[in-house]
């Protein structure tokens, strides 16, 4: 049933905008929903129409890097675009504290506070892009003009050169600080992913990314969003828009062998 902020009334007639419809499914932000952390199970998703990008964790591992305990996990992003609503680019960003310390509000020592210390890989580029011949052409037709005096024509001529233009998508990876007032605090970490041309098919991208956490043994959360910026859509109105989630994710540490490198 429409809602009634997108009818109007013109006598005897309701009419629907359905422009209206489309730039609220676009431009709102859906808050997720907090569960724990489990392997094989979602972080974050989106859908437009046909299009969906997904985050799944494989992999949760506690162990010790460099002395003290912290925590890898594993998250396979996948995005397929649809012929109607392409995508441009994403951005899965993960934001780590502690229940017990609020680590963004509360001054205390790293030990303490979780951070995100790697995030993996850096940079790739689509395993499988691709490659489509361009042959550029253009004319000229000089022409001297004479002091004083007529134009003469030099003839024509034609330039031709062939190149190769690579469709695919770029990863890069970060780690930062979502604290203006304390950059070296270092608790997000972020995916870029960007399609420099679209895929001419709905092909099924997949990335396998990592993160390495420090905590202090005891219990933390992941802040996870998630964004896409469409490069075209149903209609005009939806051209770069962006769609964006929001979900926590608890983690649970306990003590285990394992050593990270």
């Amino acid at each position: 049933m429409a809602s009634d902020d997108f009818l109007t009334h013109n006598g005897n007639e309701t009419l629907f905008s359905i422009e209206d419809v489309e730039l609220e499914a676009f431009e709102s932000t859906s808050l997720g929903d907090t569960q724990d952390a489990r392997e094989d199970h979602g972080v974050a998703d989106l859908k437009i129409g046909k299009t969906s990008l997904d985050a799944v964790f494989t992999k949760i591992v506690y162990g010790l890097y460099k002395g003290r305990p912290a925590c890898l996990a594993m998250i396979d992003f996948t995005v397929r675009s649809d012929t109607n609503f392409r995508v441009k680019s994403a951005v899965l960003t993960c934001t780590v504290a502690s229940e017990a310390t609020n680590n963004l509000q509360v001054s205390s020592s790293d030990v303490v506070r979780p951070s995100v210390l790697k995030t993996v890989p850096r940079e790739l580029n689509d395993d499988n892009p691709t490659e489509v011949g361009v042959a550029a052409t253009r004319d000229f037709s000089p022409n001297v003009t004479i002091p004083n005096g007529p134009g003469v024509s030099a003839g024509s001529f034609t330039l031709q050169k062939t190149y190769t233009e690579t469709y695919g998508w770029h990863l890069h990876s970060s780690v930062w600080s979502s604290d203006e007032q304390n950059a070296t605090s270092r608790d997000s970490g972020t995916w870029n992913f960007t399609a420099n041309r679209m895929q001419k098919d709905s092909k099924l991208h997949l990335f396998s990314t990592e993160v390495l956490i420090r905590h202090a043994g005891q219990p933390f959360y992941a802040d996870f969003q998630l964004e896409a910026t469409l490069a075209f859509g149903a209609s005009f109105r939806t051209i770069g828009k962006k769609k964006k989630i929001q979900t926590r994710r608890r983690f649970s540490p306990f003590e285990t062998s394992i050593v990270f490198s």
